[in-house]
């Protein structure tokens, strides 16, 4: 190969590379029910003024999920940014279940990398599954444009109840 040829392959290489901003930060959602605006919803306290930035990523736990899967905790409001690099819904539980119930009311919620339902490793038992559910619903819009979606929880084959996982997209 010439130098030009290995420049040129070496280009197309880095430019379909995942983009990593130096600056992404993790937040994680610790509040009942709330805005994705307002930097006390989320652990740490987002750097921007109205939530987390777009090349952040975001995290529902079992922190401030529902009993109920049509209780809404956590609203994507007007004064948030609209994009975020990665969106995540690991709440795990056993019945009773938990629900994330993100509300998108109007606009546009843009995740640019990942989206991940679930990607928890629980043992299976014999009692219930380890269950994550997780709903996004409103009139609003989720666009994503990244390359990696998944919805999807592991756990031991040898047991009579394994993991699963549930992304409602109503």
């Amino acid at each position: 190969f010439s130098f030009a040829v290995m420049t040129l392959v070496m280009a197309v290489l880095f430019y379909f590379l995942p983009k990593v901003d130096a600056q992404s930060t993790t937040y994680t959602w610790n509040v009942s029910s709330g805005n994705w605006s307002t930097p006390a919803n989320w652990n740490p306290n987002t750097v921007g003024p109205n939530g987390p930035l777009a090349g952040d990523y975001v995290i529902f736990t079992n922190t401030g999920a529902s009993s109920s899967s049509s209780t809404i905790n956590n609203v994507v409001d007007g004064s948030f940014g609209g994009t975020v690099a990665d969106l995540t819904y690991n709440s795990v539980s056993q019945s009773p279940y938990i629900y994330n119930v993100t509300q998108i009311p109007s606009g546009t919620l843009t995740v640019t990398n990942r989206i991940l339902a679930g990607g928890q490793n629980q043992p299976g038992n014999t009692v219930s599954a380890w269950t994550t559910y997780a709903f996004i619903n409103g009139a609003g819009t989720l666009l994503f444009t990244g390359t990696n979606f998944a919805v999807e929880n592991y756990a031991s084959a040898s047991s009579t109840f394994l993991t699963t996982c549930y992304l409602d997209l109503s």
